[in-house]
This record gives C-alpha cells, structure tokens and sequence, in this order.
C-alpha cells in the first residue's frame, strides 16, 4: 500500500469504521517516514486526523500516546535519531502538550548536550512559547549559520530544478518521432 494511499483509506474509513482507520493511521505513521516528499504530511495532516479520529474513538488516541511514549523513552535511553525526535515534537504539539517537548528537550539538552542543529531547530518552538528565552538564545544558530542554511537550501531547490528540467529533455528525446507529433 502506498503511503498517500493508507491516509486517504484511513480518512475515508473514519466516518465509522474507527478500527480500520485506526490501521490506516498507524501504517501510514511507521511506513511513510522514509518517503520523499510525505514526511511533513505525516507530521502534521495526519496527526492532526488522528487526533480527531481520538476525540470519538478513544483507542486511536492511546495508539498515538504509546507511540510517542516509545519514541520518547528511546530518545531519553540515548537514542540519538533525528525522525523520533520529530515524531516526538510533532505528537507532542498537536496534542496540546508543548510543555512536554519543552521538558524533554532540557532532559536531553542536560544528559547529552543537544548539539545536533535539527534537535534544536525542531524545539525550538517549545523552547521560546515556554517562555525559556536564554535557553532559546544559547541553542539558537548564529545569523551566520541560518544564513548558511538558507543559502544551501536555495542551492538544493536549484539543483532539484535543473534536474527537473534536464529529466524532461531527455525524455522528450527519447520520445519517437511519432510520439512528438501525436504530442503537439
């Protein structure tokens, strides 16, 4: 099952069938991580979806819950992996619980030095809406550095282009002679 395909059924499943969507949600959330493209689909559309799916069906919260329980505990043991640190944050924030990722992030700030951009980045948010302002400006990056990330992320959207453009030359000249003329 594809990944965009498992929400649309678990969103379709919803209007009663809350077991089956349940299924959905759960599969979408551990399959699509590694898909290009899905994962900011799967951190907020889909969570928010689960979350309404948890309002009248109370397993799906609990599925969502134990979760983020699991990914949390990892991280806490030294797990240092970056996607469960995002489920986490993203659980966390669309379930009202911004405090938490506040707490937890001080947890691993204080027990490994979160020194990883990402992890800082990602609680951010938690950090500055806690009202935690010096520890906002100790983990926040240089001007330096967010200029550097701008500056390689525009790098990377070039590039994805011109390799956009270069794909459509070539198959348009591998194309045979009728297929250009059938296509104008």
């Amino acid at each position: 099952m594809k990944p965009d395909a498992a929400l649309i059924d678990a969103r379709t499943a919803r209007s009663r069938a809350y077991e089956e969507a349940l299924e959905g949600y759960i599969w979408f959330h551990e399959n699509a991580s590694n898909e290009l493209g899905v994962s900011r689909l799967r951190l907020s559309f889909a969570l928010s979806n689960w979350i309404e799916l948890g309002r009248c069906y109370p397993p799906a919260r609990v599925a969502l819950e134990k979760i983020r329980d699991r990914k949390t505990k990892s991280l806490l043991k030294g797990m240092r992996d970056i996607p469960f640190f995002q489920d986490v944050v993203s659980i966390k924030h669309v379930s009202g619980c911004e405090r938490a990722t506040y707490e937890l992030f001080v947890e691993l700030n204080a027990s490994f030095r979160c020194s990883h951009k990402c992890l800082r980045g990602t609680a951010m948010r938690a950090i500055v809406n806690c009202g935690d302002f010096e520890l906002a400006r100790q983990v926040m990056p240089s001007p330096e550095e967010q200029l550097h990330r701008f500056v390689e992320a525009f790098r990377l959207m070039s590039a994805r282009s011109r390799l956009a453009k270069i794909r459509s030359k070539l198959r348009a000249s591998r194309q045979s002679p009728a297929q250009k003329a059938s296509s104008h």
